[in-house]
């Protein structure tokens, strides 16, 4: 197995521990736990930055006595791992007993381990703690898990970050318990699935989706054989739209990517369903009502499917349904034809919604937003992989979002933690704002024109990448 593949099942499992526990401590915990037997080490350990008291704190160890977690505090510059917060850079000793900065701390068991790895937890320029790996054996750890201790570093600072904001939430908390009187829109975060890494500070786009299954008239004036004939012209229309929304996806994405909507293609052909509509119609309902009734009787089909894979794909169906509704009214108040785009969100904003369907994500990413956060959807709903695709970060499964969020309120969306913080507080604000300073700058760095490609002229695009 690579180290490249190996650090993206580790990042895997660390984000799996994030979303499945609130406890900042546990997640530390089980974390170094993660570490120390992918990484085949005998200690990893975790020292956090304690800002108020300038120091740096046991957070997590596993290898080492636990007991004293919270205990073993650092001064800057104190100690291997104190050098390699100052540095900002790696430290990596085959015996660390040898090693000019090294101090000796008894009651936590050291004694017996040689080599000696001390990463520094890096966000732009500035560092948010240290990790550290040691072995029993005397020799420096190879490159390839120094290499991987980079990458991971990142996600484990950004994790640090976030216990600190925790930390900031909490106190908050007891202040208003206590009687303060908190702002009008005081500060919140929510916890949600990570679909698509990343980090976005922008306003907030409160997204309604612009038809609705709600409220449809199952009343007609209309003769059943004309509304059946209104169903075979909203059908070939709607087939068309999606054959040209796939055509415009793959020239933005990956064939394999924009190929979602092959799925929409053959819910659109699909005789039971299109059938289904026509009993609907000919019973005396109008053709909105009857694609809302299967529409509800599909999507009970789904909910009772065992295979979460399945069950995802009624954001599909829904989403299907939807255009063949638009379509038909439509048709029946003589309008244009048209697959017009969502014109609701703006650049520099962040989408937060209750549900975004598929053609949505697409035509949102259009107008080029920086982020979205629902309160539906899963890693392997079709909005997860758009998401993907098109390098959006986003959020989903985030509970009871909506109610909180109002239009043009500050987000910043974490989607490297799980997290996303409503009117966050100016110091947490600016931390991220650091941290995408110094993504710009790495940006401004790179030389643009230094492409990747073959000797032969053909261009090679980077699909992905660790950190």
């Amino acid at each position: 197995m690579t180290a490249e593949i190996e650090a993206l099942q580790i990042l895997k499992r660390i984000s799996e521990v994030i979303a499945s526990n609130d406890d900042i401590g546990a997640v530390f915990s089980e974390i170094v736990n993660i570490l120390a037997e992918r990484l085949e080490t005998d200690v990893c350990s975790i020292y956090v930055l304690d800002e108020e008291k300038n120091d740096l704190v046991l957070a997590a160890t596993c290898g080492l006595n636990r007991d004293l977690v919270g205990e073993i505090r650092l001064e800057p510059g104190d100690g291997i791992t104190g050098a390699a917060f100052m540095r900002h850079e790696v430290i990596n000793v085959a015996s660390a007993a040898e090693h000019k900065s090294y101090r000796h701390f008894g009651d936590l068991g050291e004694d017996r381990y040689k080599s000696f790895l001390s990463s520094p937890l890096l966000i732009g320029s500035r560092a948010v703690g240290v990790l550290n790996l040691q072995r029993l054996v005397e020799e420096k750890f190879p490159d390839e898990i120094v290499d991987m201790v980079n990458s991971l570093s990142t996600q484990i600072a950004n994790l640090v970050l976030s216990a600190k904001m925790l930390k900031a939430l909490s106190s908050l908390d007891e202040g208003v318990a206590k009687g303060s009187v908190p702002p009008v829109r005081r500060q919140q975060m929510h916890k949600g699935i990570v679909a698509n890494s990343g980090i976005a500070v922008g306003r907030a786009c409160v997204y309604q989706a612009e038809e609705s299954l709600e409220g449809v008239d199952p009343a007609t004036d209309l003769p059943a054989d004309q509304e059946i004939d209104m169903l075979e012209k909203a059908l070939r229309q709607a087939r068309k739209e999606t054959v040209e929304l796939e055509e415009v996806a793959v020239s933005l994405i990956s064939e394999a990517d924009a190929s979602i909507f092959d799925v929409h293609l053959m819910i659109l052909e699909d005789k039971s369903l299109i059938e289904s509509v026509r009993e609907s119609i000919s019973k005396g309902y109008s053709l909105e009502y009857a694609i809302k009734h299967v529409n509800s009787l599909y999507q009970g089909r789904f909910r009772q499917m065992e295979d979460e894979i399945f069950r995802d794909k009624a954001a599909d169906f829904k989403d299907v349904m939807l255009r063949l509704l638009k379509i038909g009214r439509a048709l029946k108040r003589g309008e244009a034809l048209s697959d017009s785009g969502i014109a609701v969100a703006a650049a520099g904003e962040v989408v937060v919604a209750r549900e975004l369907l598929p053609s949505e994500v697409f035509r949102l990413a259009s107008a080029n937003i920086l982020g979205i956060i629902t309160e539906k959807g899963s890693r392997t709903s079709h909005v997860a992989v758009l998401a993907k695709a098109l390098n959006i970060p986003a959020l989903l499964g985030v509970k009871n979002l909506v109610s909180h969020v109002r239009e043009d309120d500050t987000v910043i969306l974490d989607c490297n933690a799980g997290l996303c913080y409503i009117n966050p507080d100016d110091d947490i604000r600016s931390r991220y704002e650091e941290i995408l300073k110094a993504q710009l700058q790495t940006e401004e760095d790179t030389d643009p024109g230094c492409g990747s490609g073959t000797a032969d002229g053909t261009q090679v695009f980077l699909r992905a990448n660790i950190s």
